[in-house]
């Protein structure tokens, strides 16, 4: 991968079309792999891939990377750098059985790019994203997508609110949280370099590209909307405004990628061939 990036420099990263793919393969094996020492019984693998092994690779599954996006492009770049010093590429996957019938895999996974260490002031990316502000974000992850959630936005920059959860019901009772317990907007956050995507299996119908974009506080939940609207004016007190309360309180989406394969085909490679042994980036 490191000498197709070296091929894309000096071309700006919006201007180029990308697609990004994943070798799966049914095995995990130490010569591609290190188990990570922090792996719960909740997570069905968690390791960091040392070695692209494409020689292991059994199928593929590959997304087209939304470099309309800007904030995409920030992901992209950060990870074209990352890859060119030490940093770990943290895989993560779970399958749990489907509640109605468990011969069905509930799937999720997670792919991250953990730089090692520090850039010099000079060689620093801007990574910078302001919830405040209209960002492209969805309030739902189209099935098969890639995506970065606010909520890990949220985890990587430290920052812990009661607001993302209000409203949620929780066992029956509404979440509804203090609002002296909100802290105030930091518009200050940076991007992880984070790749999410599930194959969730629903009785209702979900789709592919279906992109839902929230324009209004009203059009919450009607549990969030009420909060969000019953404590408006403290809300801005505190610097939220109606975009930052839309952003945190959905959970809402950066979608930095859009399946190409098709669901029937992602669906079986993935449940049967759930390790990650190889990931390339190539243009279109």
């Amino acid at each position: 991968m490191k000498g197709f990036l070296k091929q894309l420099i000096g071309k700006k990263m919006s201007d180029k079309s990308l697609i990004l793919t994943i070798g799966l393969t049914d095995k995990f094996d130490e010569k591609w792999g290190v188990v990570s020492k922090h792996k719960t019984q909740q997570l069905s693998s968690l390791y960091n891939l040392k070695l692209l092994d494409p020689d292991s690779v059994k199928e593929t599954v590959s997304w087209r990377l939304n470099m309309d996006n800007p904030y995409v492009v920030k992901i992209i770049a950060a990870w074209e750098k990352a890859i060119r010093r030490p940093h770990l590429k943290m895989m993560c996957h779970m399958h749990t059985e489907f509640d109605m019938d468990p011969s069905y895999l509930d799937m999720r996974r997670y792919m991250e790019i953990v730089p090692l260490i520090p850039s010099l002031p000079q060689e620093q990316l801007d990574m910078s994203i302001d919830l405040s502000q209209d960002c492209g974000l969805v309030s739902d992850l189209p099935w098969g997508s890639i995506g970065t959630s606010v909520y890990q936005i949220l985890n990587f920059n430290d920052i812990t609110t009661k607001l993302i959860d209000a409203g949620d019901l929780h066992d029956g009772e509404v979440s509804d949280p203090d609002i002296n317990l909100i802290p105030k907007f930091n518009s200050n956050m940076d991007l992880p370099i984070i790749f999410t995507n599930d194959y969730e299996l629903q009785k209702h119908s979900r789709k592919l590209t279906e992109k839902r974009k929230l324009t209004n506080i009203n059009e919450l939940y009607k549990f969030k909307a009420e909060y969000a609207m019953r404590n408006l004016d403290s809300l801005k007190a505190k610097e939220y405004n109606e975009q930052a309360i839309i952003n945190i309180m959905a959970r809402q989406w950066l979608v930095i990628g859009e399946l190409i394969n098709t669901p029937g085909e992602t669906y079986e490679k993935l449940s049967s061939l759930p390790y990650i042994c190889s990931m390339t980036l190539t243009e279109e």
